[in-house]
This record gives structure tokens, sequence and C-alpha cells, in this order.
């Protein structure tokens, strides 16, 4: 279930060019204490089993990110910029450079901080989801890395098949909503000359 049209969300963006998967992940900003993170499946793009030869579409990518634009109040797009770039610099262009950032998934000093936020909501029953069935399999197929800077999401074993994009996508979507929660887009003051 997605939120309604006009809700205020955060989008995550975890790609891939061929093999592994690609996912958009979004999240609801709450509105107030009370109010929880909801994280809902935009789009997952994966790589059949028996199509070694397959690419993510990017042009449906795009489409579905600017569909998204349109739908919600998209404060923010995260994204790996990891063999997207370009993408990036044209979302960019399109739906405001302060509105697509850099997120990169591989910055254990920015990861491992919002993989404990997100366990921390799950066990508090601080977060809901939509429980999309495939995006389920990559959160079960994550395995928790300890490291000094918290744990990190990864593969059961280097090279592995199992797909953990829409798992690493949740876990940006619920770290940028609650940024957006706590610090808020601040008022303009008009000023009368009077």
């Amino acid at each position: 279930d997605q939120p309604d049209e006009g809700t205020p969300v955060v989008l995550a963006f975890d790609g891939s060019a061929s093999g592994d998967s690609t996912a958009l992940i979004g999240c609801t900003i709450p509105e107030d204490e009370d109010d929880h993170p909801h994280l809902f499946t935009v789009g997952l793009w994966e790589a059949p089993e028996d199509d070694p030869r397959w690419r993510v579409p990017r042009h449906e990518v795009a489409g579905t990110i600017a569909t998204a634009f349109d739908t919600w109040e998209v404060r923010e797009l995260a994204a790996d910029p990891w063999g997207w770039r370009s993408e990036l610099e044209e979302w960019a262009a399109a739906h405001g450079a302060d509105k697509v950032v850099e997120w990169n998934t591989a910055h254990a000093g920015r990861m491992a901080p919002a993989t404990d936020r997100l366990y921390a909501a799950v066990m508090t029953h601080k977060v809901t989801h939509d429980g999309h069935e495939q995006v389920s399999t990559h959160v079960a197929n994550a395995q928790a890395k300890r490291t000094p800077m918290g744990d990190l999401v990864t593969k059961n074993k280097k090279g592995g098949t199992r797909k953990i994009d829409a798992a690493v996508g949740v876990i940006v979507a619920h770290d940028r909503a609650v940024w957006h929660y706590r610090n808020p887009p601040k008022r303009r003051r008009v000023v009368s000359f009077r």
C-alpha cells in the first residue's frame, strides 16, 4: 500500500547495471512523534535467473522516478551513484539539484548508523512497511556484519546471488525520512514594507 497523492516522502535508490537488482524504495516523513515512517516499494527490477544478458531497463526506472515526483511531495531522492551518475545528473536537472542527492551506500560511516537506526525502529515498532514480498526476501537475505562504526548489511557471501538491494534501499529511505522529520523545511518569513 502506497501513500496518498501529495504525501511528503523521501525516495531511496540503489541501482545496478545487469546481474544484480535495482530498487526504488519510498518512506513517508512523520508529521509528529505519534506518526511513524511508512516504507513502501516504488519499483524493484531483478535479473531473471535464466537470462545472463538481462540489463536494468533504465528508461523504465527513470519513468518510475518521474511518476513518483508527480505523485508525491518528494523532499529528497537519495541515490547511490555507482553506475548511475549520468542519470543522477538528469534527475537533478529534471526534479531539482536540491532534491536529488548522492548517498554512497558503500560509505560505512554513513550506512552503519542508518542501519542501527532502522534496527532500533523495527525493534520498538516505530516503523511500518507495505509487506512487499520481494523486498521482504531482500531483507531476509541481508546478513549483519559488525564493524567499529556499527552493523552493516552484506550478502551471505562475497559474490553471492541472494539480492539485498531493496534492503539497502529500506535502510536509506528510513534514515532520510527521519532526518527530514527532525529537520523540517524552514518557513519563509514575509516582510512587509509599509
